[in-house]
């Protein structure tokens, strides 16, 4: 039986260093382009284009990332994930890879500086020099607001899917336990620590603060399964 990989992931956390991992070591023959997709990134905006290709697939190894919001989205408080579980079906789905950060924080820092250079992947080895930015309000409440989602999307993703398909969870800070993450055939490297990240930003006592108005922050990320949780 041919193996079918999605990486389930939210931003910045390692899904495309785990993406390679699996692509290139679990695929027979490694999964590298196939004509038929012009990226290894399941989106929204391409979701029906995905799903008619990737089910042509069906002969061969594969493996893609998945954006949390790809065939789910939350109204009235509720989860409808109708079209994912279709996409799962339809792709012959077998293996799921939920990828997770553990530093609440830290992921909110990244995705912003990421946002704000209008740069998500760094590779060939190159280690970017970034200058200390002015991050406006809006762009901050627009990721809190995202990752409070995001939060209630990937529990979903776990409660509903993780026992259906063969799941395995793959946490940012302990990748390297998993795998070689410097020497990767990507050429990615480890760009920022977590307090180089707050230098890089002028204003980011008022960063701080937007992020203290929301619930994510007092919550803790479960080490076992990426579920974000408060304490009782």
């Amino acid at each position: 039986m041919k193996q079918h990989h999605l990486v389930i992931f939210p931003p910045r956390t390692g899904s495309t260093l785990v993406w390679n991992q699996i692509s290139q070591n679990l695929c027979n023959p490694a999964f590298d382009f196939h004509p038929r997709l012009y990226s290894s990134e399941i989106n929204d905006k391409f979701f029906e284009y995905f799903l008619y290709n990737v089910k042509k697939l069906n002969d061969m190894d594969w493996c893609l990332k998945y954006q949390l919001s790809c065939g789910s989205n939350i109204s009235n408080g509720n989860v409808n994930s109708d079209a994912a579980t279709q996409f799962f079906r339809d792709a012959n789905v077998t293996n799921l890879h939920f990828c997770f950060r553990l530093d609440i924080l830290d992921t909110i820092l990244s995705d912003l500086i990421a946002y704000t250079d209008n740069s998500y992947v760094v590779n060939n080895n190159q280690v970017r020099k970034r200058e200390k930015r002015y991050i406006d309000k809006e762009s901050v409440h627009f990721k809190c607001q995202s990752y409070q989602t995001g939060s209630v999307l990937y529990k979903n993703y776990v409660d509903q899917y993780s026992e259906v398909y063969d799941s395995k969870f793959y946490c940012y800070e302990n990748l390297s336990n998993i795998f070689d993450t410097e020497e990767n055939s990507l050429g990615m490297k480890k760009q920022l620590g977590l307090e180089e990240k707050k230098n890089l930003i002028k204003n980011y006592d008022e960063v701080l603060g937007i992020l203290k108005l929301y619930d994510f922050y007092y919550g803790r990320i479960n080490p076992r399964n990426g579920i974000l949780e408060y304490d009782k």
